[in-house]
């Protein structure tokens, strides 16, 4: 499968062709890309990886702690495709109670080993 390289977060998503990049996207490294109607891998360097989980982190925690970021990473239930980055800003988007989902995320994450 090939690697695609970026330097941007915004230049993965125009690749894509959408508004938006989820937590669950991002720790799989693989997405469709419809111009070339294939699934590749990406990678971005370490300094973008970091400021993607960390403005993800800052929706799940008020003032997350490094490990928390970094099991953000590892963490691929799909309640994870509801964080994201559309662009301009990091989002969670709830299904039906917010403050409890966010709970949930944050119990998962704590729990990990």
């Amino acid at each position: 499968m090939k690697t695609k390289r970026y330097k941007t977060l915004k230049g993965l998503m125009k690749a894509l062709n959408t508004h938006q990049l989820s937590v669950l996207d991002m720790n799989r490294g693989q997405a469709w890309f419809p111009s070339e109607e294939k699934t590749c891998k990406f990678e971005f360097p370490e300094d973008v990886l970091h400021e993607f989980y960390s403005g993800c982190a800052k929706v799940v925690w008020r003032n997350p702690k490094d490990w928390q970021i970094q099991r953000l990473r590892h963490y691929n239930a799909g309640i994870m495709r509801r964080l994201w980055f559309n662009g301009e800003r990091y989002e969670y988007c709830a299904g039906q109670d917010y403050p409890g989902e966010i709970r949930f995320i944050q119990n998962k994450i704590n729990h990990l080993n």
